[in-house]
């Protein structure tokens, strides 16, 4: 069987390993390796297409295909690693049902698979590749898709995953097979990754304010915690409280207190760096974590969300916040140092309300 690395390539270690490694692997660990496995499924059936077919713009448009199914799997070796090393938290609320289905879908691709032989039709070529995706398209991709987003520098691959579905599309038009059933599979399709994404944000996301919500925070922090206490960089924590958030509501309304809500997360989000981290932590609170920060940007950041906070108005009461913060390294000991700092801002938020609000206290 030919390599899903291609020729050339390095190989990567082989699925099935020894019952004592399996146990020491993380269920996130096998997930990615599943995820990867249904890629590597698909590069390879891409390419026996791309063999096969004698019409020549779709063979090369099989090749494409398999040069994104390329792109994938690195993506997929990149999270495993970043798994083993226990930097990807559990997302998943029941990671062995997840887990379940991956594989079993696996199974389900790979008897698909092997209808991609010699004499295969154009229509049957392209059917088997709408059926393919659809298999791939699995909930568990767009969650793990949307959970690494901007976790570093590398490219992710939801843009990616966008494109190659438009690309099978218009590839069925360019070929002049778009039948009212291909048609029907490509909306469908459409609508699944569509669907796939807005579960990722629902998940992840506060609906109210746009912004991460308690537990997307928690997530999306612990894998860069892990990262700046590896370099050793100084990370910082913000605690941002709306005040008198509740005389707003009172006076105004409660419309105009959710959309006080959205303004001051979208404000604080456009004042920090875009490899920082901003969440609602519940109600009229809000949570920043910035790594790798200079000590002297610490303050200098929060006066800004300070002070641009305060020229919002609700009717013509100004809008005021107070930020407690907690700033330094991170140890070996992770998860509680994160504790430790959060409360540190917390107290340091309390200190802030009863020193006179619309304060930043260190």
């Amino acid at each position: 069987m030919e390599s899903a690395d291609g020729p050339g390539r390095r190989q990567r270690p082989a699925e099935v390993l020894p019952a004592k490694t399996m146990i020491k692997r993380s269920l996130m660990t096998e997930i990615a390796l599943n995820c990867r496995k249904l890629d590597q499924i698909a590069l390879r059936t891409y390419r026996i297409l791309s063999g096969e077919l004698k019409d020549k713009p779709a063979a090369a448009f099989f090749r494409r295909m398999a040069a994104d199914e390329e792109r994938h799997i690195a993506f997929w070796d990149r999270l495993i690693d970043l798994a083993a090393a226990s930097l990807i938290p559990d997302i998943f609320n029941q990671p062995e049902d997840v887990l379940r289905d991956l594989s079993a879908l696996a199974v389900e691709v790979e008897e698909l698979a092997r209808e991609a032989g010699p004499g295969i039709s154009l229509p049957r070529a392209f059917f088997i590749a709408f059926k393919l995706e659809f298999y791939v398209l699995h909930p568990a991709l767009g969650m793990l898709f949307h959970y690494v987003k901007g976790f570093d520098d590398h490219p992710n691959p939801e843009d990616d995953y966008h494109r190659h579905i438009d690309a099978l599309i218009r590839a069925v038009q360019e070929c002049r097979l778009n039948s009212p059933e291909m048609e029907l599979m490509g909306k469908a399709l459409q609508k699944l990754w569509a669907a796939n994404k807005k579960l990722a944000d629902r998940i992840a996301y506060d609906a109210l304010t746009g912004i991460l919500n308690r537990k997307g925070f928690f997530d999306t922090i612990t894998p860069l915690c892990h990262l700046s206490a590896r370099s050793g960089h100084r990370v910082a924590f913000f605690m941002i409280d709306i005040d008198d958030f509740k005389r707003i509501n009172d006076i105004h309304g409660h419309r105009k207190g959710d959309r006080l809500l959205g303004q001051v997360a979208r404000t604080i989000k456009n004042n920090i760096r875009k490899s920082d981290i901003a969440g609602r932590y519940g109600g009229e609170e809000f949570v920043v974590f910035l790594s790798n920060i200079k000590e002297h940007f610490v303050l200098e950041t929060a006066e800004k969300i300070r002070s641009r906070i305060e020229t919002i108005k609700v009717g013509k009461d100004r809008v005021t916040v107070s930020i407690g913060i907690s700033h330094g390294t991170l140890g070996v000991e992770v998860k509680p140092l994160i504790d430790t700092y959060l409360q540190q801002a917390d107290f340091n938020l309390y200190k802030a309300k009863k020193q006179g609000k619309n304060q930043i206290v260190a």
